[in-house]
């Protein structure tokens, strides 16, 4: 044993996330080709739901890096 606590394991993915330069560009491709509906949007992202889990979208643009 040593001394750390026991991680949990990993059930599942709840959300991923991707950082896009071209949000309408990437909304045409998900929703055009991949055949996804948003669930929630404005212009700076787009959520999918997939599967159990979310796909956010966040334009780049608008991202903070720390």
């Amino acid at each position: 044993m040593t001394g750390r606590p026991a991680v949990p394991p990993l059930g599942r993915v709840l959300e991923t996330g991707l950082y896009v330069d071209d949000l309408a560009r990437a909304a045409a491709f998900y929703e055009g080709v991949m055949g996804l509906a948003p669930m929630l949007a404005d212009e700076r992202f787009i959520a999918y739901p997939v599967g159990g889990t979310v796909l956010l979208m966040t334009l780049a643009a608008s991202a903070s890096y720390i």
